[in-house]
This record gives C-alpha cells, structure tokens and sequence, in this order.
C-alpha cells in the first residue's frame, strides 16, 4: 500500500504543531494569595498558627508584621481601624517559602488579627483567624 503525496505531508504536519501552552496557575496574575489560620484556646489566652502564602521575604517583612499588630491600626473616622494585639512568643519564619506565623495572644482578638494581616498582605483576599 502507498500513501499518496498529499497523505505524507499531512502527517508531516501533524508531527510538528505544538499544542497550546498550558498556563502555569502559579504564576497567573490572576490567582489570589491565600492563607490558613488554626487558633488553639487555652482559656485565657489563644495560640495562633497562621501559614500566609506570600513569599517570605525576609526578617524586615516580620519585624512590619509584628508592630502592625502590636500597635494598632491608623485612625478612620476617629476610631483605630483595629486594636492592638498583646503578642507573646512570636515566631515569623519562612516555611516552603512561604510567612508562617506562631504567635500567643488575649481572648478576643481575631478580627484585630485578620485586619492587620489584611493591611500588610492585600494579595490575599481576607484572613479568617477566629475570635474565641
């Protein structure tokens, strides 16, 4: 059996097309930032774990974390956007290259804790660190 001319190149074609590239869902500008936060209550105070997928950048982008909670948020409509967080034990570290944050503070503080994470990461689109 003989394959025509019109066959041959056909099928010389076909091997050369290249599929379309897949887009790479890491890296599109579209895709969000996310994070993760578990809170352990002891019953005065609460334990936070919170894995922030945005790289780590280094110990600069900690010490900015750390004060925008401890001191609070800027004032709107003559009231702190959020209050400050009473910290202790606080560990910032890069983790698969990622923010991973341990920290221990009062009762009551997850809505101040989303707030501030927010100002310092906007590429995530919200925290969700709960209020005991």
């Amino acid at each position: 059996m003989f394959l025509s001319k019109e066959i041959l190149i056909a099928l010389a074609l076909i091997g050369s097309v290249n599929a379309a590239p897949v887009p790479n869902i890491r890296t599109s500008l579209e895709r969000r930032a996310t994070q993760s936060c578990h809170c352990y209550d002891h019953g005065f105070f609460e334990s936070y774990s919170i894995l922030i997928r945005v790289p780590y950048i280094g110990p600069q982008d900690c010490d900015d974390t750390y004060k925008a909670l401890e001191n609070g948020g800027p004032l709107v409509d003559n009231n702190f956007e959020w209050s400050s967080v009473q910290l202790s034990n606080w560990q910032c570290v890069k983790s698969g290259g990622n923010i991973q944050l341990w920290f221990n503070t009062l009762e009551g503080s997850g809505s101040d804790i989303n707030k501030a994470l927010e100002s310092r990461y906007p590429s995530v689109d919200s925290f969700n660190c709960p209020d005991y």
